[in-house]
């Protein structure tokens, strides 16, 4: 199995080079970590970790203004 480094920093650049060469590889997520030696846990969370990192947060988004147009009143049951 590979060597997991210790620091935050190193953990990163770790998951994120193995998130890069499992993408390049066309391989499914678990085969390319059984192949290399590595969690496919552990790469499945890193993978949904840097979507939601590079993900705009729900708070930052503008609303939209969408146009509304009021039909008029539909007949009432019974008044054709």
């Amino acid at each position: 199995m590979s060597q997991i480094p210790n620091t935050s920093k190193e953990k990163r650049r770790f998951w994120l080079s193995h998130l890069e060469a499992w993408r390049d590889s066309g391989l499914a997520m678990a085969a390319y970590a059984r192949q290399v030696g590595i969690s496919s846990k552990s790469l499945g969370y890193w993978h949904g970790k840097t979507r939601r990192e590079s993900a705009p947060a729900a708070t930052t988004r503008r609303p939209r203004l969408l146009p509304v147009s009021v039909a008029a009143s539909l007949p009432q049951v019974g008044q054709f």
